[in-house]
């Protein structure tokens, strides 16, 4: 696994690019332990998530399938608790685990080689790693009724046109490309602590009444308001500039979730 640092942009290239960036118990410990390190980073602000072959994700090993080896106890939803924005580039096939990695990342992107599928009932499995839950969450129960029942591929457009994917690439560029650009333009304009509070709002208010997530809200508002970013943006839109917001101290960011 392989991370290479565009200014405040992370990029994680993960797979053996010989193999078509395909899973493993040991690459998926991997993976987790950067997150760890690039979430305490404090010169990182957003992470862009890829394979290292043309591929996103073929799916897993060979191996990992019949191998009895314990999977990493932090569990297939450890990307979703990490306090910054991780962003899924997918070119190429995406297919099993690979669909599920994709969809633990807040926002997606495809390009026109993307190519896509649950890959459970193909192979004699059931819908694993969180992939039935995030799927009815993201694009509603008869669309993932649909991929996970027939298990058919979809390309870019049409994950796109469902609202798997959040952006689709122009025509000739890749995912990558666009998911690159979209994680430079959010680290140069966004609060680091903002985006850390609105991640964890996001994951934590799938549960419960919209009273309740209101409440929790005014909250969240009353202990983020202090000094820091907002003060900083404020003083920048008198001043008639643009706010230049900190980098993302967790200590504080722990202190405002509280």
């Amino acid at each position: 696994m392989q991370v290479d640092h565009r200014g405040p942009v992370a990029l994680i290239h993960f797979g053996n690019p010989e193999d078509r960036s395909r899973w493993s118990h040991e690459e998926e410990t991997a993976y987790f332990d950067r997150l760890v390190a690039l979430e305490a980073d404090p010169t990182v602000r957003v992470m862009v998530l890829t394979g290292a072959s043309a591929d996103f994700c073929a799916g897993p090993e060979l191996d990992s399938l019949t191998s009895p080896a314990e999977r990493d106890p932090r569990g297939d939803d450890f990307p979703r608790t990490v306090a910054k924005p991780l962003i899924a580039a997918i070119d190429g096939g995406c297919h099993g685990i690979g669909l599920s990695l994709a969809l633990m990342c807040d926002l997606r992107v495809v390009s026109a080689s993307t190519r896509m599928s649950a890959g459970f009932a193909s192979v004699g499995l059931v819908a694993e790693h969180g992939v039935p839950w995030l799927l009815q969450r993201i694009c509603g129960h008869g669309t993932a009724a649909d991929l996970l029942l027939t298990d058919r591929r979809i390309d870019g457009e049409e994950a796109w046109r469902l609202g798997i994917a959040q952006y689709l690439a122009d025509e000739g560029t890749t995912a990558l490309d666009h998911a690159l650009a979209l994680a430079a333009t959010m680290a140069r304009r966004l609060s680091p602590l903002s985006l850390g509070v609105i991640k964890h709002q996001l994951n934590a208010e799938c549960v419960g009444d919209a009273h309740d997530t209101v409440v929790r809200g005014e909250h969240l508002v009353q202990r983020i308001t202090g000094p820091g970013d907002f003060s900083e943006a404020m003083t920048a839109l008198r001043e008639g500039r643009r706010p230049t917001p900190a980098a993302l101290d967790l200590a504080v960011l722990r202190d405002v979730l509280a």
